[in-house]
């Protein structure tokens, strides 16, 4: 996803330019629409598939090196916060009107909701073994 999302930034900016120069054929507004895409999308797949929770890639480097997490982590969101949040990343296909407040909010209320699901289903695991169930379907069907 790495390669193929600076593949994409690279690529972005020449298309741009004959999109800003004037040339606004569909096909080449499609083309800086996709680039942008994809370019938006790998960053935010690295910078949250870099978090270090369970089943995700950035338990394995935190586990492997924290050093190596922290820099690549660091590194990510620097760009991240650039390129998405920044009110000027709208040459790169972020958001020209960008206002923090509502962006932090949001993804603290995503957060909390996420975090909730996780402590629910993560005790409700763990009393479902305790209590001894063996099969998933047995907890459900006694109301666990």
């Amino acid at each position: 996803m790495l390669g193929l999302s600076a593949i994409a930034w690279l690529a972005f900016g020449p298309v741009n330019s004959q999109v800003v120069a004037g040339n606004h054929s569909f096909a080449l507004l499609v083309l800086e629409s996709l680039l942008s895409y994809v370019w938006i999308c790998g960053l935010q797949s690295l910078f949250f598939g870099l978090i270090p929770i369970r089943y995700m890639d950035g338990e394995a480097v935190y586990k492997w090196s924290k050093i190596a997490w922290t820099t690549m982590f660091v590194i990510i969101t620097f760009i991240f916060v650039q390129f998405v949040m920044h009110p000027s990343a709208a040459g790169y296909g972020g958001n020209v009107h960008t206002n923090l407040l509502p962006m932090i909010s949001i993804f603290i209320v995503s957060g909390l909701a996420a975090l909730t699901f996780w402590v629910v289903s993560h005790y409700r695991w763990r009393k479902m073994v305790h209590e001894g169930v063996e099969h998933i379907g047995e907890g459900i069907k006694e109301g666990f």
